[in-house]
C-alpha cells in the first residue's frame, strides 16, 4: 500500500483529503506543523508528500528545499491559495513537482497522484534493472581479471584491484610473450559503467593476443593503440602502462601511455620512472607511437618496481584530502609485505570514505 503524508494546517482540507486518499486505497498520516511535517517525511520517506504552503513554525517552501537539499527524492505536490505566477515558480524551483492551487478537484488531484506514483514505480523498476545489469556487469570484470601471478624465475609479483560501487575501467594482466618473458599491463579506462566495462573487456582481447609472442614493450603499445583508438567514444581515453621482463639477464622494459609512473625502489632509494608517451585517445596511430619511449632498467634482488592506478593517489580522506604519490615512497623503503602496507595505509587514510574509483596495484619483487 503506497503511503501518503499530508502536511496541512487547516483541519477540513486535511480530513478530506484523508477520506478520499483512504477509500482510494492509500495509507495516510495527517500532520498540522510545518517542522513537525519535515521531520515526519525525513523518518517515514512517504512515496508522495502534499504539502500545504503557509504553515505554522516552517512554511512549504522551506520544507521543500530542506528535504531536496538533504536528497529526499520522493514526490512532493504543494497545494496552496497563493495562486501568483512568482509563488508558483517560488515552489516548482524549491523541488515541488506539482503546484496546486486551492480550492481544487479532489478528483483531479486523485488522478495527479496516481499518475505520479505509477511514473515512480516504472523508474524504480528500471532502475533495478539497471542496478542488475550492473551488478552482472561487475561479475564479468572481476572474473576477468588474473587470480594468480604467473611464476617467474627472478621475480616475485602481486596484483590486486579492490572496486568501487559502481562498474570501473581499471584493468591487469599477465602475459606469457616468446623466450620465457613475461609482460605487466596496467590500464585505465576512462569512466565508468557499462561503456568502460565493455572497452575493458575489448582491451583484455587484445592483450591476451600478444600471448607467446615476440613482441616488445613498445610494439605492444602501439597494437593497442591501433586495435582500440576506433572504438573510444568521443572525449574518451586510455591510460596505460607496460612492463616486460627478461629472466635471462632481469632486465625490463618499461611503457607509459599518459599514465601515472612506475614508482622504483633500489640501492639508491625510491624514484619515480616516467617514460614519455601520450594517452590513447582518437588520435592518429603514429602521432601516438611517435610519442612512445621505452626506457630499460633491471631489477635486481630486492628492488621493487610498484605499478598503480589513479584509484591509489586520488583516494580521499574525511577532510577530502587525496593520497597522493608521495605517500607512497615511504612504503617501499623496507622489504616485507609491500603490497599489505600499502593497502592497509589506504584504508587507514580514506576512513569511513567510500571509494569513489576502482584501485589496483602491483607490486614486482626481484628475487
Amino acid at each position: 500500500m503506497k503511503r501518503i503524508l499530508i502536511v496541512e494546517d487547516d483541519p477540513a482540507i486535511s480530513k478530506a483529503l484523508c477520506d478520499a486518499l483512504n477509500v482510494a486505497g492509500y495509507d495516510t498520516r495527517c500532520i498540522e506543523d510545518g517542522l513537525e511535517g519535515l521531520n515526519t517525511a525525513k523518518a517515514m520517506k512517504p512515496d508522495l508528500l502534499l504539502l500545504d504552503v503557509m504553515l505554522p513554525s516552517m512554511n512549504g517552501f522551506e520544507i521543500c528545499t530542506a528535504l531536496r537539499v538533504n536528497g529526499y527524492t520522493f514526490p512532493v505536490f504543494m497545494l496552496t491559495s497563493l495562486t501568483e505566477e512568482a509563488r508558483r515558480m517560488q515552489g516548482l524551483e524549491t523541488g515541488a513537482d506539482e503546484y496546486i492551487s486551492k480550492p481544487f478537484s479532489i478528483k483531479e488531484l486523485l488522478l495527479r497522484i496516481k499518475n505520479t506514483l505509477n511514473r515512480e514505480e516504472k523508474l524504480r523498476e528500471r532502475s533495478a534493472e539497471l542496478e542488475n545489469e550492473i551488478a552482472k556487469a561487475r561479475e564479468i570484470q572481476l572474473k576477468s581479471l588474473p587470480g594468480k601471478a604467473p611464476d617467474v624465475p627472478g621475480l616475485e609479483i602481486y596484483g590486486t584491484m579492490i572496486p568501487a560501487e559502481t562498474v570501473g575501467g581499471d584493468y591487469y594482466d599477465y602475459i606469457q610473450l616468446s623466450e620465457g618473458r613475461t609482460g605487466i599491463i596496467i590500464a585505465d579506462v576512462c569512466g565508468k559503467g557499462l561503456a568502460a566495462a565493455m572497452l575493458v573487456q575489448k582491451l583484455q582481447g587484445v592483450v591476451c593476443s600478444f600471448t607467446g609472442a615476440g613482441v616488445k614493450a613498445g610494439e605492444m603499445a602501439k597494437i593497442i593503440s591501433e586495435r582500440m583508438k576506433d572504438g573510444l567514444p568521443k572525449g574518451g581515453f586510455i591510460t596505460f602502462a607496460i612492463a616486460v621482463y627478461d629472466p635471462g639477464n632481469h632486465s625490463v622494459e618499461l611503457v607509459r601511455a599518459g599514465h601515472l609512473p612506475f614508482l622504483f625502489s633500489g640501492k639508491e632509494g625510491v624514484k619515480e620512472i616516467k617514460p614519455a608517451g601520450l594517452w590513447l585517445g582518437p588520435m592518429p596511430s603514429k602521432a601516438f607511437g611517435d610519442n612512445i619511449v621505452v626506457e630499460n632498467i633491471t631489477i635486481n634482488k630486492n628492488d621493487l618496481l610498484i605499478m598503480i592506478t589513479d584509484g591509489v593517489t586520488e583516494c580521499v580522506n574525511e577532510g577530502g584530502e587525496e593520497y597522493g604519490l608521495e605517500r607512497l615512497k615511504p612504503l617501499l623503503t623496507s622489504f616485507g609485505s609491500v603490497a599489505e602496507r600499502i593497502l592497509n595505509e589506504l584504508n587507514t587514510f580514506r576512513g569511513s570514505v567510500n571509494l569513489k574509483d576502482d584501485t589496483t596495484l602491483i607490486v614486482i619483487k626481484g628475487t
